[in-house]
């Protein structure tokens, strides 16, 4: 009775323009649980004014003058198993995959095409794969890994190189290990080898043979590696948050200093973007947002590109660091730098694999908890009888996590911490993806099993993975705090 009251108030053909959004939320509502029409709908005229209504909704979805409700609503009705009509609504819907797209209504047919049971889909996602932002990608794998059908799809494009295997996350690779096609998906993750980048590997081997020096090093990256990271408030943030790596370990940055393009994540990947004006860009896509985004060039220089006046965008798959490093250093000076880069942390805390990425909760709000980090450098630990992290008596130590989001937003950022007056004075900073955010001296609470809350400040945090890094900002007397907790507060705007 419900569809048809709703029906009774469409006209008998309507328009994209006329029709009303009520009805398309109404109709979500009565058709996302059925499979057939036929269900709720057995009178042929009523069905028509359906089927009337779906084509309405069609125009809509690709209508870009019309409103992200309705055109979400519209989204959402073709995803209905009642109304979908294969491969052309399977088409309008991946179609709207396109930096062109505002994030909120791509990230609403991601929703829906994991409603889709074709197997075509997977297909049709993987065809847009090089079009898709940095974003969109991570709620593409998964929704690829979703179905045993999908993964098989997914398998495919890997094996026959159409999506390259360095563009599959870690997180994606430990699903596809453990899922099962593990055998199939270790050997299709396999990179084969690269003979110059091998060659080169091979012929500086020795360099992890030569005593570095870590102050040498950091000279040598204030020359050599500024143009695209930054470290210790020297350089670029163009490049990864060399201080938040997992492994620091000489072999494993002798390999990325010399093979950079062996493993790049997704936020790292080059695209190449053309302007309508005719203007040809490169670089990384960084605080994508319902307008535009911002495209980091390779110098460090940032370019605002709105999506109104963008033509095309293609991945190149390549990281936007260069091959042939080698070329510019000498042996002992990258033995020098590895020393550095290995000096900003030490060895991963046993449980650092559990929980180290962390995702928006209940409400938006995201928790970093003590327990549930990467724990990095010496005299630190996590205490589980007091839930926090302490015993912080070096300046070496590093807590950190990674948040992971797929479209950006505004964060009140709180603490919850505790202090001896013996930790009064004790400076600290908070960084985010390289950039020191937040910083200051610590004040007692009382005692070490007095915590209380604490806001920092307010952040704006891309779509993105967001490292972050709570860690000294000097020598430490004492202890510098324990800490339970970090907070990520959505800030409504």
């Amino acid at each position: 009775d419900a569809i048809v009251a709703t029906l009774a108030q469409a006209q008998p053909a309507p328009s994209a323009k006329a029709l009303p959004s009520w009805q398309l939320a109404i109709l979500n509502g009565l058709l996302g649980p059925v499979q057939s029409l036929n269900e709720v709908v057995r009178d042929e005229a009523q069905r028509q004014k359906v089927s009337a209504l779906a084509a309405a909704a069609r125009s809509v979805v690709s209508a870009e003058t019309q409103s992200f409700w309705r055109r979400s609503e519209a989204v959402r009705l073709l995803g209905c198993a009642a109304v979908f009509d294969g491969a052309s609504d399977l088409n309008l819907l991946v179609g709207q995959l396109t930096p062109t797209t505002a994030p909120e209504l791509r990230a609403v047919v991601f929703e829906t095409l994991g409603r889709i049971k074709s197997a075509d889909a997977a297909k049709a996602l993987l065809a847009r794969w090089t079009a898709l932002p940095p974003g969109d990608r991570a709620m593409a794998l998964n929704l690829l890994l979703s179905r045993s059908t999908w993964t098989e799809a997914l398998l495919d494009a890997v094996e026959s190189g159409s999506l390259p295997r360095n563009q599959i996350d870690a997180a994606s690779r430990r699903r596809l290990l453990a899922s099962g096609f593990g055998e199939r998906a270790e050997a299709a993750l396999q990179a084969p080898a690269n003979a110059p980048r091998e060659e080169v590997l091979k012929a500086w081997a020795g360099v992890l043979d030569l005593p570095g020096d870590a102050t040498r090093g950091k000279a040598v990256f204030a020359t050599a590696c500024v143009a695209c990271h930054r470290l210790e408030e020297v350089g670029n943030a163009v490049g990864p948050d060399l201080a938040a790596l997992t492994d620091h370990s000489p072999q494993a940055m002798l390999v990325a200093i010399l093979d950079p393009n062996r493993a790049v994540e997704d936020k790292f990947v080059t695209y190449a973007v053309s302007t309508k004006d005719g203007g040809a860009l490169v670089g990384m896509i960084a605080d994508e947002n319902a307008s535009g985004f911002t495209l980091r060039q390779a110098d460090g220089s940032a370019r605002a590109v709105l999506r109104s006046e963008l033509a095309s965008m293609t991945s190149i798959g390549m990281s936007l660091m260069p091959e042939g490093l080698e070329n510019t250093l000498s042996k002992p000076q990258l033995a020098d730098v590895i020393a550095y880069l290995g000096s900003l942390g030490g060895a991963a805390h046993p449980t650092s694999d559990l929980a180290v990425r962390v995702g928006p909760g209940r409400n938006g709000l995201i928790e970093l908890r003590a327990s549930k980090c990467r724990v990095d450098g010496d005299q630190l630990a996590y205490v589980p009888g007091s839930d926090a992290l302490g015993e912080w008596k070096s300046e070496n130590g590093r807590a950190q996590w990674t948040i992971v989001l797929d479209r950006p937003g505004d964060y009140r950022v709180e603490w919850e911490y505790a202090a001896a007056p013996e930790a009064t004075g004790n400076a600290w900073q908070l960084r985010i993806s390289g950039e020191k955010v937040f910083g200051g001296k610590v004040a007692s609470t009382g005692g070490w099993d007095q915590f209380q809350t604490q806001t920092l400040g307010e952040v704006h945090l891309p779509a993105a993975d967001n490292h972050i890094v709570l860690q000294s900002d000097g020598p430490i007397q004492n202890a510098l705090l324990a800490l339970r907790a970090i907070r990520f507060v959505p800030v409504a705007r």
